[in-house]
């Protein structure tokens, strides 16, 4: 078969992708080349983060993960348009997740380009007088998802030791993630620039505003940092206030 990226064809046609099945997710999918039905493979708590079918496409083998156990790879033999029960190895990785930060996920309004996704990292204990100081960290480029529910997501080194020091951290991702479409995407066009900003200040209006089931967070210590095309948002957010 041919790969593109995340799409795979096998000789007979079918094609194998990674979607997003349901916010923050990416499910393994097959795709019938005849109707265009769409089936999920992998289990609806797995992120899959990559795939390859085997070249005589009689299997399918994938690298999973969720919130609490780490990544695993499965391998499951396809036969007629089926796809009989994963076989699964996951090698040993000494992480106690336990120890993580608690996450809340949760999403914002961003007026007529939908919602904000976001995943929140709470310190343990007592807010401090005035709430949690909040950080936000983002990407907001085309294509990277950052709010995802995989074991990556669960301990990630920075965020969990802003956490350990008191601040809550709020990972935010944009219109701009593949999870939300094409659709989504048009916002950039001859605009990059001009709407970052104003997204992540929507972010910050609803958590601070304390809503059902989040802490008190301080309006008064927010701050932002990201990587690659964040830390542009990062320079606009700065510039623009």
């Amino acid at each position: 078969g041919a790969a593109f990226g995340s799409l795979s064809v096998a000789d007979d046609g079918t094609m194998f992708c990674i979607a997003n099945a349901a916010p923050c997710m990416h499910s393994l999918c097959r795709v019938d080349a005849a109707s265009g039905a769409v089936e999920v493979l992998s289990p609806p708590d797995a992120f899959v983060s990559s795939f390859h079918v085997l070249s005589n496409g009689q299997g399918i083998a994938y690298v999973s993960s969720t919130l609490e156990s780490a990544p695993k790879i499965a391998f499951a033999p396809i036969a007629q348009g089926k796809t009989a029960p994963a076989v699964t190895f996951a090698p040993p990785m000494d992480i106690d997740v336990s120890k993580c930060a608690e996450l809340r996920y949760g999403t914002a309004d961003n007026g007529a380009q939908g919602v904000l996704h976001y995943k929140l990292r709470v310190p343990q204990g007592t807010a401090p007088e005035g709430g949690w100081p909040l950080m936000l960290y983002v990407y907001g480029g085309p294509h990277v998802q950052l709010v995802r529910k995989d074991f990556a997501a669960r301990c990630e080194l920075l965020p969990e030791t802003l956490c350990a020091m008191g601040i809550a951290v709020a990972t935010v991702d944009n219109q701009l993630h593949h999870g939300d479409g094409l659709t989504a995407h048009s916002v950039c066009k001859k605009s990059m620039g001009n709407f970052e900003t104003e997204a992540y200040k929507r972010v910050v209006a609803h958590l601070v505003s304390e809503p059902p089931g989040l802490p008190p967070l301080n309006a008064k210590r927010v701050g932002i940092y990201g990587w690659s095309y964040g830390g542009y948002a990062t320079l606009l957010a700065m510039s623009q206030g």
